[in-house]
């Protein structure tokens, strides 16, 4: 299970988001977020990706099932969820350098 650390700091010229996520195979900080929905989406996105991995690595679900359930549920596209088990990592190559 992993567990999330949140902390707001409410200023006077704006917010101050700081996440920390420790999961047993990783651990990602987020030191400071521009505004609150950059932080959440991050947190969003964390807990899709540890539950994509759990549904499909340790209870054997296969990978379009497991979209099929996590999709729904976070009322996000195939797409989307897709992109975020990816990491949101762009394709190696880009396909107008093909023409």
């Amino acid at each position: 299970m992993a567990k999330v650390t949140i902390t707001i700091e409410d200023m006077d010229t704006g917010v101050d988001v700081q996440l920390r996520f420790e999961n047993p195979n990783r651990i990602t900080q987020m030191p400071s977020a521009e505004n609150t929905l950059e932080a959440l989406r991050e947190l969003r996105n964390e807990q899709f990706r540890n539950e994509f991995m759990l549904l499909t690595e340790q209870q054997g679900i296969s990978r379009l099932m497991a979209m099929s359930q996590l999709c729904p549920k976070y009322q996000i596209s195939e797409r989307t969820g897709y992109t975020i088990v990816r990491g949101g990592c762009e394709p190696v190559t880009r396909q107008e350098t093909l023409f």
